[in-house]
């Protein structure tokens, strides 16, 4: 069935905060498409910018009739993004970060891929780069075919999600999991939807730069990961009693729940001293979170050595007294 141009198709929503030196550069990206105005929109929700983002995006409105703007005060990018979500109109959906850009002439051909294979959740690859450098590309070099598989990257920018599936089953952004709500978010989209697809194509640039949310390194952003973590392996553990889920999904949570734990001793072990182990492991064990079932990893050397070492170090965690010992000799 031939889609009316009058329709959208596809909605990007855009959280903005204090990002005025690269946002111009993302909505430039957003509106070199090959896509007429009418069939896409583009939500900005600026989440308490203090610096000039909100002139930059009322110029942009101002200039494109497909550019909308919401403003609310500061509650961090999950928020935004759920607030975008809210009023979005397309039958799909591509959250875009205000320091990153797509490729140009993209949404013609990720909505496309969308349509022909009815799918719930497109994955594509995408370029990470400097704040200072400028990535060579060719729009519209996509490949094909497209396979019934995904990426397990945890970067909701490299995901095209279909909006009702996303509604119907009631899929939001936790702000709480903050910086780890993209592991959520994109897990349960692959748990509920009917058709996960993946093509080989980047469409999607992503800067990595101190400001940003996957560039804090500060030991309370470490805090925070953590905890993020703990609270995303309790939700998994919750989840495991919900009917609706197969065997095999089912297994799939188990094994999210444990990397969740895993990632919580990983941090600890190169971070903490004794003490603070010692409560988090009593806490764990106090939440049935710990020790947990080994994770089944492909034990086979990689191209990699340290993949290798690492794969054989993480496989042994969830024997109490390896681990201990692992802490011990991490900090010699």
């Amino acid at each position: 069935m031939e889609k009316s141009k009058n329709e959208c198709l596809l909605s990007i929503v855009v959280p903005v905060y204090n990002t005025e030196q690269f946002l111009a550069s993302c909505l430039d990206s957003l509106l070199n498409q090959d896509l007429s105005v009418q069939e896409y929109e583009i939500i900005c929700v600026n989440d308490g910018s203090k610096d000039g983002s909100a002139e930059i995006l009322d110029r942009y409105s101002s200039q494109h009739s497909n550019i909308h703007i919401v403003t609310q005060k500061n509650q961090g990018h999950a928020a935004a993004r759920n607030t975008g979500m809210s009023v979005a109109k397309g039958k799909y959906i591509w959250f875009v970060d205000s320091d990153d850009y797509v490729d140009a002439q993209s949404f013609g051909f990720v909505t496309k891929v969308m349509e022909e294979n009815s799918a719930d959740m497109l994955s594509i690859r995408y370029v990470p780069f400097m704040k200072e450098e400028e990535v060579s590309h060719t729009p519209g070099n996509y490949v094909h075919p497209t396979k019934k598989t995904t990426t397990e990257i945890a970067c909701s920018g490299i995901r095209i999600f279909n909006l009702n599936m996303l509604k119907s089953n009631g899929i939001v952004w936790n702000a709480e999991l903050s910086p780890c709500d993209d592991v959520e978010f994109i897990f349960f989209a692959k748990m509920n939807s009917s058709n996960t697809i993946f093509n080989n194509s980047v469409a999607y640039y992503h800067r990595q730069w101190e400001g940003s949310v996957t560039g804090q390194k500060s030991d309370k952003h470490r805090e925070k990961y953590i905890s993020s973590f703990y609270l995303l392996a309790k939700i998994y553990e919750k989840e495991l009693h919900n009917s609706k889920y197969s065997k095999k999904q089912l297994k799939e949570i188990e094994d999210r729940k444990n990397l969740s734990v895993q990632a919580i001793l990983m941090q600890l072990a190169l971070y903490e001293e004794k003490n603070t182990i010692d409560g988090y492991l009593n806490k764990l064990k106090a939440d049935r979170l710990y020790p947990y079932k080994k994770i089944n990893y492909n034990l086979k050397p990689k191209i990699s050595l340290k993949r290798t070492v690492m794969d054989w170090l993480q496989y042994l965690l969830p024997h109490e007294w390896y681990y201990k010992l692992f802490c011990r000799c991490v900090k010699k």
